[in-house]
């Protein structure tokens, strides 16, 4: 099951940076009803843009 307090997330895997959706699915609210929405989102880290700015001297 899939709880109101669900966080779904953006990861990274690998080093050519396939990207995935993880959803943790929570557990401490009431449970999500069918066609739902996951209001809890985190974005993901885009490791080309991270190396081109480390590459290019554009690190902050």
């Amino acid at each position: 099951p899939v709880f109101d307090d669900a966080i779904a997330s953006i990861k990274t895997r690998g080093i050519i940076g396939e990207k995935f959706m993880e959803l943790s699915p929570g557990g401490a609210g009431e449970r999500l009803k069918a066609g739902g929405t996951i209001v809890d989102t985190e974005s993901g880290i885009d490791l080309e843009q991270v190396i081109s700015q480390f590459i290019h001297g554009n690190v902050e």
